[in-house]
C-alpha cells in the first residue's frame, strides 16, 4: 500500500491518486453497529407478532395522538419541528405532563423557549388556567 495515503477526496485529487484503482481496491472494514435485515429479522417478525408487548406510556388527553403513537416508550427519542407559534411546546408540555402523572420523567431540549416559561406553560397547563399564588405569599421570597 501507500505509505503517504490521501487523508481525504481533496488530498486524493492534488495527489493524482488513481481513485479507480484504490476503490477497487478497497476492503469492508465490519462494524457491529451496522446491521443488516437478517441480523433483525426475527425482532421485526416478533414486533409485528405482538404489538400489545411495545406500547408505551399512554398519552391520556390526547387519545387520537395515543391510538397512532401507543404511547412514548421508554429510551426513543422524539423529535417534533414545525414553525413558531404552531403549538409544538404546548404538545410536547401536555403530552409530558400525561407521562409525569404515570411516574415517567421526560427530558426536554428546546431551541426557542427558555426554562423558566416552559415550566410557567406547564404550570397552567396542570392547573387548566390560572394558577393560585396564595402560597407564594404566605412562603415569602
Amino acid at each position: 500500500g501507500d505509505p503517504d495515503p490521501p487523508k481525504d477526496a481533496n488530498d486524493a485529487l492534488l495527489k493524482g491518486t488513481d481513485m479507480r484503482a484504490m476503490l477497487g481496491a478497497a476492503a469492508l472494514l465490519p462494524n457491529e453497529d451496522i446491521l443488516t435485515f437478517a441480523d433483525v429479522r426475527a425482532d421485526v417478525l416478533h414486533r409485528l407478532a405482538h404489538p400489545e408487548e411495545f406500547v408505551g406510556t399512554p398519552i391520556k388527553s390526547l387519545p387520537a395522538l395515543n391510538r397512532v403513537v401507543k404511547g412514548l416508550r421508554r429510551g426513543e427519542l422524539s423529535v417534533l419541528t414545525g414553525p413558531t407559534g404552531s403549538g409544538k411546546t404546548t404538545l410536547l408540555s401536555q403530552m409530558s405532563l400525561d407521562v409525569a402523572e404515570a411516574g415517567v420523567g421526560t427530558l426536554w431540549g428546546s431551541f426557542e423557549v427558555k426554562n423558566v416559561n416552559l415550566l410557567e406553560k406547564m404550570l397552567k397547563q396542570f392547573a387548566r388556567g390560572a394558577v393560585d399564588l396564595s402560597f407564594a405569599a404566605a412562603a415569602g421570597p
